[in-house]
């Protein structure tokens, strides 16, 4: 399970670039407008895999696994691992026993043969992966440094469309069409 631990510092998608493409040419919608450009954009990522903004996020799971594999891209840094005790307390893994690999399905953390994998406590979601992921804005600062955190200008329109269906039509874009217009972006099919 996927819990945000931060929200974005800005918009994924400008809100210029929004109004531009609907042919808004007045400021009365604005604050709607981003509204909701920042809904869309958190169902767009649900849908997808892909985080469209840095933000801090945290990924749950019932049980030691090797891998721990978490379905997100682009991952800028893990963290952090933690897991509940068997007397549900929050504990921390040692940096030392644990490492993680970028895969094009996310990122994979693993733990040497020495971690004993602690008894977790009988609750669900005790292991818990907190990382840093998301693509950089457009045109801010630092932005293109790293292409692997360039974001798809493809990812820019589908969200745009995504606006424009609930905008225009009042109804949401319908998982449907989403399948069968951006399916080829999601990272797990």
């Amino acid at each position: 399970m996927l819990i945000r631990l931060s929200v974005p510092a800005a918009l994924a998608v400008p809100l210029a670039d929004v109004k531009l493409a609907l042919r808004i040419d007045f400021d009365d919608d604005d604050d709607r407008l981003e509204s909701l450009i920042s809904a869309e954009t958190q169902r767009y990522e649900d849908f997808t895999g892909r985080i469209m903004a840095p933000v801090d996020l945290e990924y749950r799971f019932d049980r030691w696994g090797d891998p721990l594999c978490i379905p997100v891209t682009p991952v800028r840094e893990v963290t952090e691992v933690v897991y509940l005790d068997s007397a549900n307390v929050e504990q921390t893994v040692s940096a030392s026993d644990w490492y993680s690999l970028t895969t094009d399905e996310g990122v994979e953390v693993w733990f040497n043969d020495t971690f004993p994998r602690p008894t977790l406590t009988t609750r669900g979601q005790a292991v818990r992966v907190r990382f840093s992921a998301g693509y950089d804005q457009p045109n801010a600062s630092g932005s293109g440094d790293d292409p692997g955190l360039a974001s798809n200008a493809v990812d820019r329109i589908n969200i745009i469309r995504m606006v424009q269906c609930i905008y225009d039509l009042d109804e949401l874009m319908p998982d449907i069409e989403m399948i069968r217009t951006m399916g080829n972006r999601r990272i797990f099919r």
